[in-house]
C-alpha cells in the first residue's frame, strides 16, 4: 500500500490546486508504481495524506513537498527516476510558473497492516 504525503505552504498553494492534484494522483501513482513483484496497483491502493506546513519551524522549504513511500521492489528501483518523473509531471500540470516544489520517491522494506487487512 504506497503512501503519498503532500505538504503545502497554504499561502502559496490554495485548496483548489491541492484538490486538483490529489484528484488525479491516485491513478497516476498506481500506474507508475505498478511492477511485476507487486502486481497491478489500482487507484484505491494508493493512500494520500495532505496537510499544511508549519513554516515557523521549517527552513529551506519549497511551496509544495510530495513524498512517495513504497515498498522497495527491484523493478521499482530500476525505474525510480521514471516513477518520480511521471508523478512530478502530474503535479506540475496544476502549479503556476515560479512555484517551488519537489517530488521525492522513497523505497524501503515495508510491512503494512490495517483493520481491513489483518485477520
Amino acid at each position: 500500500m504506497p503512501l503519498i504525503q503532500i505538504r503545502r505552504q497554504q499561502s502559496k498553494i490554495d485548496a483548489t490546486v491541492l484538490f486538483d492534484i490529489i484528484r488525479n494522483l491516485h491513478a497516476v501513482a498506481a500506474k507508475a508504481l505498478t511492477c511485476e513483484e507487486s502486481g497491478e496497483l489500482v487507484p484505491g491502493d494508493i493512500m494520500i495524506e495532505a496537510d499544511d506546513m508549519n513554516t515557523v519551524f521549517g527552513s529551506n522549504l519549497k511551496d509544495i513537498h510530495i513524498r512517495v513511500w513504497a515498498h522497495d521492489y527491484p523493478s521499482r528501483r530500476d525505474n525510480l527516476d521514471a516513477i518520480r518523473k511521471r508523478i512530478a509531471d502530474e503535479v506540475l500540470k496544476h502549479l503556476v510558473s515560479g512555484t517551488s516544489w519537489y517530488v521525492w520517491v522513497l523505497l524501503a522494506p515495508t510491512s503494512y497492516g490495517s483493520d481491513t487487512e489483518e485477520k
